[in-house]
């Protein structure tokens, strides 16, 4: 069994005319995996290492897996949950060594392919980290996060024509995820697309009300585009992109946020 674990996010960002983008890096840090359960006599301590990990108590969780390996040094589900525990601590060196050395033993291993692309992406070994995105998706072609960051390598690696491919993918794989619009809708922007993307974005606020940096990016497009209207009705807590949304109901959170926003969109 598998449970995932989500990586920190770190502040917002919405300054107009900034490249738009994810602004809790959400599409980098989704879908750290883990090991839910292990077997034998390392079965309690791997859960608990692993409730450990989901409650983020990453020190407990380092010396929950750090033990069950001086049991076994090959345990494997002992090995890919302190990778992802030294990944949660910052210590990406450790925890690439880590995923390597599961890589050795278990080269099909899908898991450790996706864990490595991940610590790759985040350490800024773009090319490396695509490759083991690559690999993840030869051995699992559905694999909707591993899709998603393979977006993210291509976008950093400016080569924006596969990040659009990627992201496409990825919609197809999980057309009610919203993350997968809004990265589109990011790439196509990046591209000069905005009124394409604008249709993405629409949908992702749609799948995902609550998520306020869509409604951030539509109120600064709609309004570069002339639709004021839409930039204002934007604030209102029952807005809903399309009238056919379904039920989309927004929750309000830093209404000065909005203000700000729309007040310069009025001064543009």
């Amino acid at each position: 069994d598998r449970a995932r674990a989500h990586g920190r996010r770190g502040g917002r960002q919405h300054a107009v005319g900034r490249r738009v983008g994810l602004p809790h890096e959400q599409g980098i840090l989704v879908g750290l995996e883990v090991h839910a359960v292990g077997r034998g006599d390392e079965r309690r301590g791997l859960e608990r290492g692993v409730a450990s990990l989901q409650a983020e108590l990453t020190d407990d969780a380092m010396r929950f897996f750090e033990h069950a390996l001086r049991v076994d040094p090959l345990h494997r589900e002992s090995l890919i949950n302190l990778g992802t525990t030294y990944s949660r601590l910052e210590r990406f060196d450790d925890a690439l060594q880590v995923y390597r050395q599961v890589l050795e033993h278990w080269p099909l291993d899908e898991m450790a392919h996706y864990n490595l692309g991940w610590v790759l992406l985040h350490a800024g070994q773009l090319a490396q980290a695509r490759d083991a995105f690559i690999r993840t998706l030869e051995l699992n072609p559905n694999h909707v996060f591993a899709q998603n960051n393979l977006g993210i390598a291509y976008e950093r690696l400016d080569q924006l024509d596969l990040s659009e491919q990627a992201y496409r993918q990825m919609i197809l794989l999980a057309p009610q995820e919203a993350l997968g619009h809004g990265n589109l809708a990011r790439v196509l922007i990046a591209q000069n697309r905005v009124e394409e993307a604008i249709p993405y974005l629409e949908r992702g606020l749609t799948l995902a009300p609550t998520q306020h940096w869509i409604r951030f990016e539509l109120a600064i497009w709609y309004g570069r585009l002339g639709l004021s209207r839409r930039a204002g009705a934007l604030r209102r807590p029952d807005f809903a992109p399309r009238k056919d949304a379904p039920g989309a109901v927004a929750t309000r959170e830093n209404d000065s946020d909005f203000d700000d926003i729309v007040a310069l969109l009025q001064s543009q």
